[in-house]
């Protein structure tokens, strides 16, 4: 029984993809603003403002109004 010739893969670098967004980071994802929270759940809004203000409330750092 013979063995077969042994013939090297060409190898590349794959293209270049942007890392997972991680858990509390505001990233944008077409025309609306995400974050990641608790359990891998996503929160999107339509302004940036408007979910600093989300993530800050959800992370419970936001100033009460009372």
């Amino acid at each position: 029984m013979a063995l077969k010739k042994y013939e090297k893969k060409d190898i590349r670098k794959s293209p270049k993809t942007k890392a997972a967004p991680k858990k509390g980071v505001i990233y944008k994802e077409g025309k609306l603003w995400k974050f990641i929270w608790d359990n891998g759940n996503v929160c999107g809004f339509v302004t940036k403002e408007d979910a600093e203000a989300g993530l800050e409330k959800l992370s419970g750092q936001a100033k009460s109004k009372t």
